[in-house]
C-alpha cells in the first residue's frame, strides 16, 4: 500500500514541507512539496497541523495537501502499473506539474520577489537610454525598500507570491498592510505601489505571464 510521509526537515519559518512517499520494499522518494509552512505548526506524529494552529492556516493548506496527494496517488496508480519508474525524480515532476512549474524554469521568470531581485542586481549595471547615465544609487535604495516590504508582507501573509498573483487583490491587502498595520503615510504607500506596478510592466515586457488585473484603471493606482 502506498504511503505518505510530511515532515519539515528545516526549523527556519517559513519551511518547505518535505513528502516522503513509499509502497512495498522497493519505492521511497523524496521531494520538497513548494509548499511553506511555519515548522512549528507541524507535528510529525499527527501528520497534520496542531491542534492550536490557527483554524485560518488548516483551511488554507490542509485542502492543498490532499489535492497533492490525490495528484500523486493517481499519477502513480497509473503510471507504476504502465512501467513507469517511480523515484524522487518522478515525485519532484509530479509536484511541479502541480503547481503548475516547468521544470527547469528560473525562479525570477515564476515568483515575485525573485524578479525584483534580478531586476534590481541588472539596474546595477543598467543605464537610462535618455541622459546615458547609470541608474542613480538613491533609485536602487527605493527598489530595495520595496522590496523589503514585499518579503515583509509574505512572511506575515505566510505566501510566497508568483508575479501573476500580484493583482487588485494583492494591491487591497498589502496597501492594508502597510496603512493599518505599520501605519505607513499615504504618499509612502503610493511610492511603493508605484514601484511594485513599474516591477510588474518590466516583467510584461520581458513576456513574462502577469494577470490583467494590471492593466485595470483600478489597480495598483
Amino acid at each position: 500500500m502506498a504511503n505518505f510521509k510530511f515532515s519539515c526537515i528545516k526549523k527556519s519559518n517559513p519551511s518547505n514541507l518535505n513528502i516522503r512517499f513509499y509502497h512495498g520494499r522497493n519505492i521511497d522518494c523524496n521531494a520538497q512539496s513548494h509548499i511553506l509552512i511555519n515548522p512549528s505548526d507541524w507535528s510529525e506524529k499527527m501528520q497534520n497541523f496542531k491542534p492550536n494552529t490557527d483554524i485560518t492556516i488548516k483551511s488554507k493548506y490542509n485542502p492543498l495537501i490532499e489535492d497533492l496527494k490525490k495528484e500523486i496517488l493517481g499519477k502513480f496508480n497509473i503510471e507504476y502499473s504502465n512501467g513507469v519508474i517511480i523515484n524522487s525524480k518522478w515525485l519532484k515532476k509530479i509536484i511541479q506539474d502541480f503547481h503548475k512549474r516547468p521544470e527547469g524554469i528560473e525562479e525570477f521568470k515564476i515568483y515575485f520577489v525573485s524578479f525584483i531581485e534580478k531586476f534590481i542586481e541588472d539596474s546595477k549595471a543598467r543605464r537610462n537610454p535618455v541622459s546615458g547615465k547609470k541608474i542613480a544609487e538613491n533609485t536602487i535604495k527605493k527598489y530595495i525598500t520595496t522590496l523589503n516590504k514585499i518579503k515583509e508582507f509574505e512572511k506575515v501573509a505566510d505566501i510566497k507570491l508568483k508575479i501573476t498573483d500580484v493583482n487588485l487583490d494583492f494591491h487591497n491587502k498589502i496597501t492594508h498592510y502597510l496603512k493599518e498595520d505599520l501605519k505607513y503615510s499615504n504618499t509612502f504607500i503610493a511610492k511603493v505601489i508605484s514601484q511594485v506596478k513599474l516591477f510588474v510592466r518590466e516583467a510584461k515586457e520581458k513576456r513574462l505571464e502577469t494577470n490583467p488585473d494590471i492593466e485595470s484603471k483600478n489597480s495598483l493606482t
